[in-house]
């Protein structure tokens, strides 16, 4: 069995100063915690997947916006961006580490943001690690 190992670090020049991340791998799925009042948040929070198929596997990392009311931005209801990693992308690395990297976020898609600039991501896409059972 594999896993995968994920920091989520931090952000930079979010559009917003309530927001948290949501990570899915799979059908697993995790999320930090809300970070309120910073539009550069600062998580260092650790998460851990099983990998089912790293052949075909993706990890999704959204950055959502957290307020009582839905607000539009971006063109979406509170999704400010997002970024893909393929699991085998991080097998095939020597070691299957990763070093930290800034990820620039895809902003959701609509005609009428296209383009638009939607901030940075830096994760710490870990490692895999095989686990005997």
């Amino acid at each position: 069995m594999l896993r995968l190992y994920v920091c989520v670090l931090e952000a930079k020049d979010l559009p917003v100063k309530n927001s948290y991340v949501k990570l899915k791998l799979g059908k697993f799925k995790s999320k930090t915690r809300i970070l309120r009042h910073t539009s550069n948040p600062v998580w260092y929070e650790e998460f851990v997947f099983r990998v089912l198929d790293a052949a075909h596997d993706e990890l999704v990392v959204s950055i959502l916006n957290h307020n009582h009311e839905p607000v539009v931005v971006n063109g979406g209801l509170d999704l400010l961006g997002e970024v893909r990693i393929p699991v085998d992308s991080v097998a095939s690395e020597d070691k299957q580490i990763l070093p930290p990297t800034w990820f620039s976020l895809e902003c959701p898609k609509t005609e009428k943001f296209v383009n638009i600039y939607c901030g940075l991501l830096n994760l710490f896409p870990c490692s895999i690690l095989e686990i005997s059972l």
